[in-house]
């Protein structure tokens, strides 16, 4: 009789043991499946704010006056950032806190020797291109923005920029992080020179 009662008592226990372990399994495999998830999505965060440009440098022309009329922003691509097609962006400037503003469309390359020379050639204000004098280029000059490149985007702006005046350029595609680049022109702006102005 006690055999058979020290017998029953094991079995218990015995399933009891496996009830245990197998609970166990269960709520370590959802445990893990669901950090598995939260750090896909993690890395899928981080990869969404890291696409995209980072500036390199904003310059502006002034021709024969005291005003800014045609701008370049230099621009590559963020670490971690895959191959941007230039054609896909929209260039949004704004200025003199916001009363000038427009938004320019890619049109093509254009390989004018310096400022003058792409004011001359090209009178549009709705239109941007690669200036690829300008340029780093690996390879052909096209409309794809590559690691290790750097883009001179260049265009004329909408209402000159005067002395003292704020300016804000932003860049976005449907598929990337907005870079947004602001600043001040100087007080005293020489007429025939280009301004570093970020």
């Amino acid at each position: 009789m006690k055999g058979q009662q020290a017998i029953g008592t094991l079995v218990i226990f015995i399933a009891l043991v496996i009830t245990a372990a197998v609970a166990t399994y269960v709520i370590m495999a959802a445990t893990n499946q669901a950090g598995a998830k939260a750090s896909g999505v993690s890395d899928q965060t981080v990869s969404n704010l890291t696409t995209g440009f980072t500036a390199i440098s904003v310059q502006g022309y002034a021709p024969a006056n005291d005003e800014i009329n045609t701008m370049a922003i230099t621009v590559k691509l963020a670490p971690g950032s895959s191959t941007v097609k230039i054609s896909d962006a929209k260039i949004q400037y704004s200025a003199n806190a916001g009363t000038v503003y427009q938004v320019y469309s890619y049109s093509s390359t254009d390989s004018s020797a310096d400022f003058a020379a792409f004011e001359t050639a090209h009178t549009e204000t709705n239109q941007f291109y690669i200036w690829t004098t300008r340029s780093t280029i690996i390879g052909t000059a096209d409309e794809f923005l590559d690691q290790g490149e750097a883009y001179a985007l260049i265009f004329n702006v909408p209402s000159a920029l005067g002395p003292g005046q704020d300016w804000s350029i932003t860049i976005t595609t449907s598929y990337t992080t907005p870079l947004r680049v602001a600043g001040v022109a100087p007080s005293v702006i020489k007429g025939g020179s280009v301004i570093d102005l970020h």
